[in-house]
């Protein structure tokens, strides 16, 4: 068949296509219905032909005006070496620190997206970064009140042991040795041992004056002395309180023996009556030392916390690495009942349902 046949016979084809088209839509002898739906139904065709032109046009605009890239493989190489060979393909960097013995301080993990995908430019690459191991800077504390020291050493989060001891040779209640030096950069599994002269017996913990302190410094240092906290809700009348210890049942200065529960009233602040009904502060305390099995084994504990609630279906609350059978105290606001599962290197270890 010649090209002159081809176009003749397609001519012939649209003229015959026309003519049906017309026969069909005008619909001559039907009733005024099948008219209407027929109609209709043309109206939509025409409509998805010129949606579906219109969607093109808008993806060949978006294209032309958005250049896309792809992204580079960064693992295992320094911050910022991977930063500036991220932002040289036109895309932004989003840093997840974590401490990772495994890799040098400052070296990226891991990446996402995943090297040679095709990505818009602009768009963000989030890189988990290594800080390195765990470590504390030790801080001076011969001398300072057992409170002090206490209150030291739980705002930086740096686990200790405290004995108690009397001697006439030293002030009351100071801190009289301790271990390591200060100064010294050491693992943050490794426990320091103060040496306190205190007027309290051994296996005997002297209560202090806890109002308008956050609820989880407090709760640190009574676990820590093996004292059981109970939390029960107060209403707080500001945002301040919210969190703070807001009453205690004994008094500043009542000694009790280990073990002794002490139950502290905690501010619970809302914008609307429903939401302070439903909120509630908790927490959880978990030794890693109970760990058995495979977990046990592994000499690095990937250890995540995760709620759920009236307001999330899953949430988490904690996220750490451990190389130590550690404690794992945390404290956090939930809303109405409330299920936490606690996951060690990917692998759930407990539940705990609250009320």
């Amino acid at each position: 068949m010649s090209l002159k046949d081809f176009f003749n016979n397609l001519k012939i084809w649209i003229i015959k296509f026309e003519k049906k088209s017309k026969d069909y839509f005008s619909a001559e002898g039907a009733d005024i219905y099948t008219r209407l739906v027929r109609r209709i139904f043309l109206s939509f065709v025409l409509a998805g032909v010129i949606a579906g032109f219109v969607i093109i046009v808008v993806l060949l605009i978006a294209r032309i005006s958005y250049p896309v890239t792809k992204v580079p493989d960064v693992r295992e190489k320094d911050i910022v070496s991977a930063i500036t060979e991220i932002q040289k393909r036109g895309l932004n960097v989003i840093v997840e620190p974590t401490f990772n013995t495994n890799y040098a301080k400052f070296t990226v993990i891991s990446q996402f997206p995943f090297k040679g995908l095709t990505v818009r430019k602009g768009r963000s690459v989030t890189l988990v970064v290594s800080l390195g191991r765990d470590v504390y800077t030790v801080p001076n504390l011969v001398g300072l009140s057992k409170k002090e020291a206490e209150d030291i050493l739980t705002k930086e989060n740096i686990p200790f042991t405290m004995t108690l001891v009397k001697d006439s040779n030293y002030p009351l209640d100071k801190v009289i040795s301790q271990e390591p030096s200060p100064g010294l950069e050491v693992e943050r599994t490794y426990k320091m041992k103060l040496l306190v002269n205190s007027d309290v017996e051994e296996g005997k913990f002297k209560v202090e004056n806890y109002v308008n302190q956050p609820i989880e410094i407090v709760l640190r240092t009574l676990i820590q002395n093996s004292i059981y906290p109970v939390i029960e809700k107060k209403v707080a009348t500001s945002i301040d309180e919210d969190g703070k210890v807001l009453e205690q049942d004994v008094p500043a200065g009542a000694i009790l023996p280990v073990n002794s529960e002490i139950r502290l009233l905690v501010g619970v602040y809302g914008e609307s009556e429903a939401e302070i009904r439903s909120a509630n502060y908790r927490y959880f305390y978990y030794n890693l030392s109970s760990l058995g099995g495979e977990e046990a084994a592994n000499p690095e504990i990937d250890v995540k916390i995760l709620i759920s609630d009236e307001r999330s279906t899953s949430r988490e609350i904690y996220n750490r690495k451990f190389t130590d059978r550690a404690q794992i105290l945390t404290v956090f606001k939930s809303y109405g009942a409330t299920k936490l599962v606690l996951v060690v290197n990917n692998s759930v270890v407990k539940e705990v349902s609250y009320e």
